[in-house]
C-alpha cells in the first residue's frame, strides 16, 4: 500500500480494531466503535479511495482537507484513553489433550483450566508533522513487554474487551517513557527528511534574497 493518505485511514481504523479489507485500491472498513460511528455522524461500514476515478455513491475520495481525514484529526486530537484487552484464545482443553497424551484404557473424567495472565503494553501514539502548507499525521503502535519495546501486533487475534477488575494492571509510566523512546527512533527518518527539505527551501531563499 504506497499511497500515504489509504496508509493514514488503515491504521486509524486499526487502532480502533476495526475490520478492513483492501480490493483494486478502495479500503472497506467495517465494525467500527460506535463512539466513532457517533463522531463521525455515519454508521459503518464505509469505503474510501484517493482516485476520484474510483468514487462514487459507495466509495469516498479521500483528498487533504475533505470531511472524513478533518474528522478524523478532530477525534484523535480529543481522543486519550486506557482499555484493557483480551486475547480470546478458543481452545477446546479436552482435544488438545487427546492430541498429545495416549490414556489407553483411562478416561478423562474433570479438567479444570488454570489461567495465567501475561500483560504487554499497547501505545497509539498519533503524530503531526506541521510544515510550510504541508500536515501529516502518522500512527504507530509499539508494544511493551517486561520492560523492552517488542515488535508484534494483534492481526489474526479474536480480541475482546477485558474486565479491569480481574487483574491487577501494574503502573504504566516506565513502559510509557520506554514507548516514547522507541517513538523517536521511528521519526528518525521522518524527521529527517522534513529536516532535509526544509533546509533545501531555506537555502534557495537565502540565495534568492543575496542575489
Amino acid at each position: 500500500m504506497e499511497d500515504t493518505l489509504l496508509k493514514f485511514i488503515w491504521k486509524f481504523f486499526k487502532s480502533l480494531d476495526a475490520t478492513l479489507s483492501i480490493r483494486h485500491d478502495i479500503i472497506t472498513v467495517s465494525n467500527v466503535p460506535e463512539k466513532f460511528e457517533k463522531f463521525l455522524g455515519k454508521k459503518s461500514p464505509y469505503k474510501f479511495a484517493t482516485k476520484k476515478e474510483l468514487a462514487n455513491d459507495e466509495v469516498e475520495f479521500l483528498e487533504k482537507g475533505s470531511y472524513t481525514l478533518k474528522t478524523i484529526s478532530d477525534y484523535l486530537e480529543n481522543s486519550g484513553e486506557t482499555t484493557l484487552l483480551k486475547i480470546d484464545f478458543k481452545c477446546d482443553s479436552e482435544r488438545e489433550i487427546l492430541k498429545r497424551i495416549n490414556l489407553k484404557n483411562s478416561t478423562l473424567q474433570k479438567l479444570k483450566p488454570k489461567k495465567n495472565h501475561s500483560l504487554f503494553f499497547r501505545f497509539t501514539f498519533h503524530s503531526t508533522f506541521q510544515y510550510l502548507n504541508e500536515k501529516e499525521k502518522l500512527i504507530n503502535e509499539i508494544y511493551v513487554h517486561e520492560g523492552k519495546a517488542i515488535k508484534g501486533n494483534l492481526d489474526g487475534y479474536s480480541v475482546v474487551e477485558g474486565d479491569k477488575s480481574q487483574i491487577q494492571i501494574p503502573d504504566m509510566k516506565e513502559a510509557y517513557f520506554i514507548a516514547k523512546k522507541e517513538l523517536q527512533e521511528k521519526l528518525k527518518d521522518k524527521t529527517s527528511e522534513v529536516a532535509e527539505k526544509l533546509t533545501n527551501i531555506l537555502k534557495k531563499e537565502i540565495n534568492r534574497i543575496e542575489e
